[in-house]
């Protein structure tokens, strides 16, 4: 997928800056991989909404789960 996918590639290596140097501005991320803006905030939605799906995902499993 990341291969071919250059968002998918770009939006990766944000995450992995930002796992790496923690906490950082949008500014600094820039700086960091030598994005431009509109691919920066490209690669942020990727991220933001691989996060919700995780979110959904876990809240759906957690729901399915017998209660003890």
């Amino acid at each position: 997928l990341l291969q071919s996918d250059p968002h998918a590639t770009t939006a990766a290596l944000v995450w992995v800056v930002v796992h790496r140097h923690g906490p950082l501005t949008m500014e600094q991320i820039a700086e960091l991989v030598r994005l431009d803006t509109p691919q920066l905030e490209e690669a942020i939605r990727i991220l933001s909404d691989l996060v919700a799906l995780s979110q959904q995902h876990t809240a759906a499993r957690e729901a399915s789960r017998p209660e003890s």
